[in-house]
């Protein structure tokens, strides 16, 4: 890195001059056209200025404390484009000359640099020459969302590039922090294609100086092929791999005495006291250093003679920092360390960084970190600090506490994995998990194979475990191997669960904030415990793109109440092809949810052909009481999952004006001797209270909890929060004393009572007093007119279409219950609900329940033990009104207009319904 600015020139120069002398070879020997381990080397900035900064930073007001980078990265708008050209080159990065495969003629390859929020564009030009070889590059740590194919992995996302041709990945640094970028094809990283990828993003802890990347690379002098036929040739014990060196940021010391060794061909080129990697420390002042093992088997402890490490960050996560004189570091592993100057301003110190648990015939790397009154380039006098850390294993997970608190929740489903290693047929040694290995075939893409539709990999033979729509999932990973080895999952930040000899004792260490991070070490005869930190995104998922209503009216009285069903889902169906700004083309079925009229088949096909939908879509009725219109969506939802449709539009609506919910005619007499059947005739009134005098519901609970209600509406409504939800519908209304029909534009629901008391709402009669006394006309759910619509389709199709996805639909139950006390379906629909999802009702941000009448609401929260301010933000069907058949869909744009506003993320809606059942349907925001 280079001198510190506050050094004169002459200084500077003397210096320089001074460490010259130690050593023997030019940077452009070892190195090439690579900087990493020169004082020319530029630090490195807090973010790279050439970007709009609202709020003073590439990302806005994000920090690393109250951001969730996993679903809130921000877009910059910036695109930081590189071009690379691989090739083959000859250089001695530790004396030894060799010949490489690097990227821009220099070792460690070049920096990627960028923003938080920042798209990267990188071109790669495959130029290796005598003899040709394919290429790939993996940019490690990235989640690569909706760019799956970038992940460079022959076999599995790409094909090689070939011999003479390019590939641009493109991606956004939608993490931050450190990481690094190699090739994955075959072992060519260890020939060199390998470099340092830093994205700036919020501190979680103050420093002066950013030193930038230290790559620590145990290195072969063999060529990678020979690297590769000596682990997979068959042989009676298993292959052990011995690394020549340890270097840091591509530098150390070899001694050539050595290379009597069999191992070295005759006539090799090699130069004692090649040269040391150079720091230059500012005294008093904090450096972040940015650790790197880019190594191919050994595992690294770093240190620095003399100074304590705060640790800062394991991988892409920030953590609370705690201080060590030692870091390890597996494979693929990163940790970011901040050092206070707090040596002597006039001396040398080393850095090491020593291989352990691998076979190594030079163990320990060593770089001089200069501070800067150094009067001279001098090798350092100092000592190697005590070691206390035993074996590979990475600091205790109970010191890895990420900055931004995420807590575990139970995951969808669980995938116990044996390591092992042995012979196959053929007497090669290879890994086994679960008693299989993974064999690909470089020609063939796993990820267009499942695109084709070609899940079960017929044409190669993969390691797959198919975790179909589940969003999250669970891996025991037990090594039963005598080996340490990392683990790494493209594409994820794992919660560590737990990590140990032996099997896994269920404890999950910190359930409320577990270590995160991308790669884990997993040790001999131990086990590793992870579950998958963001909540997947598939493009299989079935989404929401759009959620709208109409005003809810009051029934008879109302805005609609001139206005029939038919007419109220064309004019809703108008909106959605306005909102949407979908080509109609792409929309193939439509699902109307509607409880009391028999004309609801006819009224939904009419009314999308009158609405603009073609006739090419398929449209139909379902009825399910007051779950009509949350069963819509689950019906166009399916058809979506098991590939029937792409597109759909679900719809609930009802006119209780023209309809309502009559039961005409008795049922047979053979039915009516059931009890449980004949109770399926029970007004709802009468059911209500059953249900306050079977659980011992009080008139002055159920006041209290309906005016709460109302208030909570009325806070709503006045702030505006409904505007998003609710579309303007133009309809007509009869005058009653002129006769005269006059246009109207509803834009507001009619049913909040603004001041309502507890002290008003008990000077109500009761509604039904031929069944008891505490129902009112104040505690139970208005009479009203509405409708409500969702657009669904395949996460695939929404990208595709460029529509925004709104939220993801995980799916919906139902469940039955006594139908005398109908209104606690709920009460069991809700927990088979998250019983099937792996669920708490911890894990749930929003809640919607239908509040068909008080009796019901105040009991589902007391049994299911419910925060009430997570139920009902913005009050519910009490204070809103209750269209039967559109309340399931209501509650939907509701949740999801409620979710975007305060950026809460897992939204659970239910209701009851009328028979005795309850249904609940589970989504995840993604307007985040």
């Amino acid at each position: 890195m280079r001198p510190s600015e506050n050094l004169s020139l002459s200084a500077a120069l003397l210096l320089l001059a001074a460490f010259q002398v130690l050593a023997r070879m030019s940077q452009t020997a070892t190195n090439g056209k690579s900087l990493l381990g020169d004082l020319s080397e530029p630090l490195l900035a807090e973010y790279l200025t050439d970007t709009p900064l609202p709020d003073g930073f590439p990302w806005g007001k994000a920090t690393a404390f109250d951001t969730n980078y996993y679903t809130s990265s921000p877009d910059t708008g910036v695109t930081r484009k590189y071009d690379w050209t691989v090739s083959r080159a000859t250089f001695a990065p530790d004396g030894f000359r060799k010949p490489m495969i690097v990227v821009n003629g220099a070792f460690p390859g070049p920096l990627v640099e960028a923003n938080w929020g920042d798209m990267i564009e990188i071109t790669v030009h495959n130029d290796i020459r005598d003899p040709a070889e394919g290429t790939s590059f993996h940019w490690h740590g990235f989640s690569q969302q909706n760019t799956q194919w970038n992940d460079g992995v022959p076999a599995f996302t790409q094909c090689p590039i070939s011999p003479g041709g390019s590939l641009t990945y493109t991606f956004k640094a939608d993490l931050y922090g450190t990481s690094w970028w190699h090739a994955h094809h075959s072992a060519q990283y260890t020939a060199g294609l390998l470099g340092p990828v830093v994205i700036h993003g919020p501190q979680n802890v103050p420093y002066d100086v950013d030193i930038g990347p230290v790559l620590l690379s145990d290195w072969y002098h063999q060529e990678y092929q020979a690297l590769v036929r000596s682990l997979v040739e068959p042989r009676p014990n298993p292959p052990i791999l011995t690394s020549d060196n340890n270097l840091i940021n591509g530098k150390m010391n070899f001694d050539c005495s050595r290379l009597n060794s069999s191992t070295y061909v005759s006539g090799a080129d090699c130069t004692n006291d090649a040269g040391y990697s150079e720091f230059i420390f500012e005294a008093g002042k904090s450096h972040r250093l940015r650790l790197v093992n880019t190594g191919a088997d050994g595992t690294q402890q770093f240190s620095i003679d003399d100074h304590e490490m705060t640790v800062i960050a394991n991988d892409f996560v920030p953590i609370e920092p705690y201080d060590t004189n030692i870091v390890t570091i597996g494979v693929g592993q990163r940790t970011d360390v901040v050092v206070k100057a707090s040596g002597d301003p006039g001396k040398s110190y080393w850095m090491r960084s020593t291989i352990t648990c691998s076979s190594t015939n030079q163990p320990e790397a060593l770089a001089i970190i200069y501070y800067d009154r150094a009067t001279n380039g001098s090798l350092p006098s100092t000592t190697a600090q005590r070691n206390g850390k035993a074996g590979c294993a990475n600091d205790d997970l109970t010191q890895t506490v990420p900055s931004y608190p995420i807590a575990i929740k139970e995951p969808e489903t669980t995938q116990t994995v044996t390591m092992t290693v042995s012979q196959n047929e053929t007497g090669s040694w290879v890994w086994y998990m679960n008693d299989r290995s993974f064999f690909g075939d470089t020609s063939k893409s796993m990820l267009l194979l499942a695109k084709e539709g070609n899940i079960s990999f017929t044409e190669v033979e993969p390691l797959v475990y198919n975790m179909g729509s589940n969003s999250s999932f669970r891996f025991i990973i037990n090594n039963e191997s005598p080996l340490w080895h990392p683990m790494h999952m493209h594409g994820h930040n794992m919660f560590v669960l737990a990590e140990g000899d032996g099997t896994w004792d269920g404890r999950i260490v910190r359930p409320s904030n577990p270590q995160r991070r991308d790669t884990q070490q997993v040790r001999p005869h131990g086990h590793m415990s992870a579950i998958s930190a963001i909540t997947q995104k598939n493009p299989d998922d079935v989404v929401i793109t759009l959620a709208i209503r109409t005003p809810l009216t009051k029934a008879f009285k109302g805005g609609f109440k001139d206005t029939g069903l038919d007419y109220m889902v064309y004019a809703l169906l108008k909106k959605v092809a306005e909102e949407s700004k979908l080509d109609l083309s792409v929309v193939e079925d439509i699902c109307l949810g509607n409880v009391s009229d028999s004309r609801s088949a006819y009224i939904v096909r009419a009314a999308m052909l009158a609405a603009g939908f073609p006739h090419t879509a398929g449209a139909s009725s379902v009825n399910r009481f007051c779950s009509s219109g949350l069963k819509a969506v689950q019906d166009i939802a399916n058809q979506i999952s098991v590939g029937s449709i792409e597109c759909g539009v679900a719809i609930g609506a009802e006119s209780m004006t023209t309809g309502g919910d009559r039961l005409a005619t008795p049922f047979h007499e053979t039915i009516l001797q059931n009890q449980e059947a004949a109770d399926c005739m029970q007004p709802m009134g009468q059911t209500s209270e059953n249900v306050a005098n079977d659980f011992n519901i009080s008139r002055e609970d159920m006041d209290r909890y309906a005016n709460e209600c109302f208030r909570r509406a009325e806070v709503a409504q006045k702030a505006g929060w409904f505007d998003d939800e609710i579309v303007p519908i133009t309809t007509k209304v009869k005058d009653p004393k002129s006769g005269e029909m006059k246009e109207v534009i509803l834009t507001r629901d009619e049913g909040p009572r603004y001041g309502t008391t507890v002290e008003s709402l008990a000077k109500i009669k009761p509604a039904f007093p031929d069944f008891g006394n505490k129902t009112t006309g104040g505690n139970a759910s208005q009479v009203t007119d509405g409708a409500a619509a969702v657009v669904l389709m395949r996460r695939s199709k929404a990208i595709a279409l460029g529509q925004p996805i709104m939220a993801k639909f995980c799916g919906a139950t139902v469940a039955g219950v006594p139908p005398r006390i109908m209104g606690i379906g709920p009460s069991v629909a809700i927990p088979k609900l998250l019983s099937q999802f792996h669920l708490t009702k911890d894990d749930i941000d929003i809640i919607e329940i239908n509040e068909a009448f008080a009796s019901m609401a105040v009991y589902c929260l007391d049994v299911l033990g419910l925060d009430h301010k997570k139920v009902n933000t913005r009050g519910g069907a009490i204070a809103l009104g209750h269209p039967l058949g559109a309340t399931g869909a209501r509650q939907i744009c509701t949740i999801l207009s409620e979710a975007r506003r305060t950026k809460k993320r897992i939204c659970l809606t239910s209701m009851c319904i009328g028979t005795g059942q309850g249904m609940a349907g589970l989504l995840v925001n993604e307007q985040v």
